[in-house]
């Protein structure tokens, strides 16, 4: 969590704007309904959405039009929100091609996915392109049979760690 002094004295200036008021009643801690905010420059979204996170104090998604945009957002959102904000990029490549997205796609897509399943309801925002909403992910339970977590400085076994890579699907090659 990083504190702004200009994000503070602008989120400050909202408290006491009637229309704010109305946006943060729809908005309120218990609610799941949805807000669509319209009429406003990229740049005031940032802005109302950041203020909205750090009243609220629960997940947003965010879904956005592309991957151009989600990616401004994102990077507008770090600088005004206190709270993490992730990007999960919709994959440049259609279902029916046999071309598998970027690893740095990939990547990204997979941190969102674990902060969600593990994030539980602290506040942070996800930004979503619309795309991105219809392509295909492995449930919870699956995801978290498939997946491996490896420490920086903690001590394997050789075996289960080969024997583990395996059944995830990997190869044993002599040159990586």
């Amino acid at each position: 969590m990083s504190e702004n002094a200009l994000a503070g004295v602008l989120h400050q200036r909202f408290l006491n704007c009637p229309q704010y008021a109305r946006i943060l009643a729809r908005t309120a801690r218990h609610s799941r309904s949805e807000l669509n905010v319209a009429g406003l420059s990229d740049s005031a979204k940032s802005l109302v959405l950041s203020v909205l996170l750090h009243e609220v104090k629960r997940p947003f998604f965010v879904v956005v039009q592309d991957n151009q945009i989600g990616a401004r957002l994102k990077h507008e959102l770090s600088n005004l929100s206190r709270y993490p904000v992730f990007f999960y990029p919709a994959s440049e490549v259609s279902p029916y091609e046999q071309v598998l997205s970027s690893p740095d796609n990939i990547a990204q897509q997979m941190e969102v996915l674990r902060h969600v399943n593990s994030g539980g309801e602290h506040p942070y925002t996800v930004i979503v392109p619309i795309r991105a909403l219809v392509q295909r992910v492995l449930d919870r339970e699956s995801l978290a049979a498939n997946t491996m977590t490896l420490n920086r400085g903690s001590r394997l076994d050789r075996e289960s760690l080969a024997k583990e890579l395996v059944r995830l699907g990997y190869s044993r090659e002599s040159l990586v």
